[in-house]
């Protein structure tokens, strides 16, 4: 929610408070002694995908977080907006290939993924038995995600509270290759879904989320600032 001048933001995350000034800076107010974890979103960011020309144009530029999936080892959280006959997939952040292969296991093989080509690979032995499985995975259309301020008729709220960390010359802290905030707390990681309907299906990009970087202690009662 939003502090008393509209201009803080505070969230409830993994038990603990995730408060954003009027500056930018993010701060982790500890309510109870935990470790909060590095694999489950923090927020998302407010923003626009954009493709093609559009995209190339907004390469290089603060705020503008490409959408490039080129190893099966990528980091995503993925969601389905149905649950397969193995089950639902869980939020916390996977492997892209965790998420092929649990599709897989709803009778859901090789699916498209939007501006990349992507395919499951089989290693057979000299007998023609399958010994293993490898994803392969490129992109193949330009996109990317331009992170933007919120509108001031929108909640902020955990799905664009995000983007308060790159309001003026905070945008400039990010590494938009990497996703690294340069404080070492923060990082940026993709958020994709399986959409299955009779117009369309295949695996979608969704806004990108905000993520811890590694595993932090929280003692109660004390303040962290996270950038």
């Amino acid at each position: 929610m939003k502090g008393a001048d509209d201009k803080w933001t505070t969230l409830s995350v993994q038990g603990q408070e995730i408060i954003f000034d009027a500056e930018g800076a993010c701060w982790l107010w500890g309510l109870t002694d935990d470790v909060m974890s590095d694999k489950r979103s923090l927020c998302a960011v407010y923003g626009k995908f954009v493709v093609d020309k559009e995209a190339e144009a907004s390469f290089g530029k603060p705020c503008c977080w490409r959408w490039v999936m080129s190893s099966p080892d990528h980091k995503v959280s993925a969601n389905l907006n149905e649950q397969l006959s193995n089950g639902f997939f869980g939020p916390d952040l996977n492997t892209l290939e965790a998420f092929i292969k649990h599709l897989a296991g709803g009778n859901v093989v090789n699916p498209k993924i939007e501006c990349h080509s992507a395919a499951m690979k089989f290693d057979k032995s000299a007998t023609g038995d399958i010994i293993g499985s490898r994803l392969e995975v490129a992109p193949k259309q330009s996109c990317a995600f331009v992170i933007q301020p919120v509108p001031p008729n929108f909640n902020e709220g955990q799905a664009n509270a995000g983007s308060k960390l790159f309001v003026g010359a905070k945008k400039d802290e990010w590494n938009m290759i990497s996703g690294a905030h340069q404080a070492g707390w923060l990082c940026i990681h993709d958020t994709i879904v399986f959409e299955k309907s009779k117009s369309a299906q295949g695996i979608c990009p969704l806004k990108p989320g905000i993520y811890l970087s590694k595993p932090v202690p929280v003692f109660k009662d004390a303040l962290r600032r996270l950038t």
